[in-house]
Order: structure tokens, then sequence, then C-alpha cells
């Protein structure tokens, strides 16, 4: 009977412990800019992002580009070589 107390003051105390803390980290979160700011920004930059966006459909082994990486069929599987630099 006790050890189910224990189990149950736990859980409890843990999940009060996560809400609060949640709520605290949601307080610092950052704000994201506007869709009208995101907008004006993607058409300033656009010739820039269909230029890329052609690069990368001429590139037959191209893969998947995200911030850090740039993946190639040679790389599918594997690790460490295709970081950019």
């Amino acid at each position: 009977m006790l050890k189910g107390k224990i189990t149950y003051l736990f859980v409890a105390s843990l999940t009060f412990v996560l809400g609060v803390g949640s709520v605290v980290l949601s307080s610092f979160s950052v704000p994201h800019a506007p869709d009208s700011v995101l907008i004006r920004n993607f058409y300033d930059h656009e010739a820039d992002f269909n230029w890329l966006a052609k690069m990368a459909n001429e590139d037959s082994s191209l893969r998947t580009i995200t911030s850090s990486n740039v993946w190639l069929e040679k790389n599918v599987g594997a690790r460490g070589n295709n970081r950019l630099r």
C-alpha cells in the first residue's frame, strides 16, 4: 500500500513540475514574425530562391538539403562526408 502511495506522489509531483516548467519555458519563447513580414522577405529574395531550386532540381545525385547537410545519392546511409563547411 505504501509503495502505491509513493508511486502516486512521484507521478503527481513529476506532472506538476513538468507543467510548471512548460509554462515557465513558454514565457521565454521568441514570437514568430507575422505572415506579412515572411511573405515580403520571400518576395525580396525570390530570385535567389528560384536559382537555388533550379540548381537543386538539375543535380540528379542530390537527395536532401538541410541547414547543415547536403545529402547526395552516394551518401544515403553514410555519415560524415556530406557536411557543409
